[in-house]
């Protein structure tokens, strides 16, 4: 018996070769006829001027291959990490039933302009568009009775003496925060919208962003139990204690992403837009905190602080709305009207310091917190 077995293994093995031979042979040549089947099916679907995916891009007749676009933006900005003071109701009891103080955010005004040309070589076009926004806010708060603020980014180690020596913290009556943002945007993106079935259009692009983005974070305390040293007066008003923060970023990186277009009908469409950026950027961190006196303005440094770096960071865009074209004069221009919401992310923006001990002088703790803007975007574009 283990002689006859002995001879059956070769012959069992050149069996299973062969059968595994044949069934590689029958799933390639499945794979290669469902290929021809797929490119036969889109050779009988060509598109005018024998495209298998047709450009999707209006098509004006006799003109400059030339668009111009103009967007009226509508957005707020939110980042994390902005909170300036702690409110306690009851200095008896410190904290206990306190809120914390936000810049919070607003709505502002800003605009996006573009130009493209779109290229003779297999519907191809090259946009680059350039985006400007300005936001400004603040807060300002005054203490419920006997409570107060007690500060947030006030330097634990700043020459700060109390009015009452009982007294464990400082605190103020009053404590303001603004918030600047401004940033401006410059893409360039090669793409190809072309048709992937009679209602929908999607158009994949690549690209270079330019970000400048630039923030100012102002917070003022005055009021309060504390003084600078050398005016610890129980009677003299305190001089009010000022924090300026600056962070201000520009990056230089590759972009890429996709539009989508989803017809309805009568020129109606919805449209779903996004992308993604990686930069390498730079940092300019600075911090000072300072004392001015009421009456002859003068400064009393209790801080001063700089910092660059280059790291990198990640920006994401994403849009949706509803989008109406049309064209004119004989199919020689073209117009299209959108309405829609998007949203930016820039991840890890917030660079700020926030000092943290009176004893050990640098030692700081620092948020990595993303900056985001949302908002309505109204947009036009033109063809000629």
């Amino acid at each position: 018996m283990d002689w006859n077995l002995k001879k059956m293994w070769p012959a069992a093995a050149a069996s299973l070769v062969a059968f595994t031979s044949i069934l590689n042979a029958v799933v390639d040549d499945s794979q290669v006829r469902n290929l021809e089947n797929r490119v036969s099916t889109l050779e009988k679907t060509r598109g005018p001027g024998g495209m298998i995916n047709p450009p999707g891009r209006p098509q004006v007749k006799d003109g400059y291959d030339i668009f111009v676009d103009a967007e009226l933006l509508w957005w707020s900005v939110y980042e994390n990490g902005l909170q300036y003071a702690v409110e306690g109701r009851n200095l008896t009891t410190r904290i206990n039933n306190g809120d914390a103080l936000d810049v919070g955010n607003a709505y502002s005004w800003g605009f996006r302009f573009g130009v493209g040309y779109n290229l003779p070589h297999d519907g191809w076009d090259l946009y680059g568009n350039w985006t400007f926004f300005n936001n400004r806010t603040s807060s300002n708060k005054r203490a419920p009775h006997e409570g107060g603020f007690f500060p947030i980014w006030m330097n634990p180690d700043a020459d700060v003496v109390t009015t009452n020596t009982t007294d464990n913290d400082v605190y103020a009556e009053k404590a303001s925060a603004n918030w600047d943002v401004e940033f401006n945007i410059i893409d360039l993106e090669l793409g190809r919208e072309f048709f992937t079935s009679k209602y929908l259009t999607l158009r994949p692009h690549a690209g270079f962003r330019y970000l400048r983005l630039d923030q100012r974070f102002h917070v003022d305390y005055s009021g309060g139990n504390f003084r600078r040293v050398g005016n610890s007066s129980s009677t003299s008003e305190s001089e009010p204690y000022h924090v300026h923060n600056s962070n201000d970023m520009w990056g230089f990186g590759l972009r890429a992403g996709m539009d989508t277009q989803w017809g309805l009908s009568n020129g109606f469409s919805i449209f779903g837009n996004f992308a993604f950026a990686l930069l390498h950027s730079h940092f300019h961190i600075s911090q000072e905190e300072y004392f001015r006196n009421r009456t002859t303005r003068q400064r009393f440094e209790s801080l001063d602080m700089n910092n660059r770096k280059r790291v990198g960071r990640a920006t994401s865009d994403l849009a949706m709305g509803v989008r109406w074209d049309g064209m004119f004069d004989n199919d020689r221009f073209h117009l299209g009207v959108q309405f829609g919401w998007e949203h930016h992310m820039f991840w890890g923006q917030n660079q700020m310091w926030q000092f943290v001990d009176d004893n050990w002088q640098s030692k700081y703790s620092k948020g990595n917190d993303e900056l985001s803007t949302q908002g309505w975007t109204l947009a036009a574009r033109f063809d000629f």
